[in-house]
């Protein structure tokens, strides 16, 4: 669940996803944002490639606000974040939002599945 953060009581979210690598920060890529929701849900599909024994050992799911076009500096806001170990994930969790590093407030009761 997305944090309330506009004057209508909304948030424009989207994830950056960045996977790590043998240890080692992989390409971060972004869903599109999704206006005006508190619960959004993306079925979106990213593709890594993987070479010979390369893993992954965690995923990085950063929830933020899309402030595109509403301000003269488009500075998003970050609203949480999900670090996920891979290994032996076989069915869906739910896991709660922590704050991104340097965010100073936490916001209780998000959720990231």
């Amino acid at each position: 669940r997305a944090s309330v953060l506009n004057r209508k009581g909304l948030s424009d979210p989207f994830v950056k996803v960045t996977p790590f690598i043998n240890g080692a920060r992989g390409i971060m890529r972004k869903t599109p944002f999704i206006r005006d929701d508190l619960n959004p849900q993306w079925n979106h599909i990213f593709t890594w490639d993987i070479e010979g024994a390369q893993s992954v050992s965690r995923i990085c799911f950063e929830v933020w606000d899309d402030d595109s076009g509403k301000f003269v500096f488009n500075s998003d806001d970050p609203l949480g974040m999900v670090d996920v170990v891979v290994a032996g994930k076989e069915k869906e969790w739910t896991y709660p939002l922590q704050p991104l590093p340097n965010q100073n407030r936490t916001r209780t009761g998000d959720t990231f599945s």
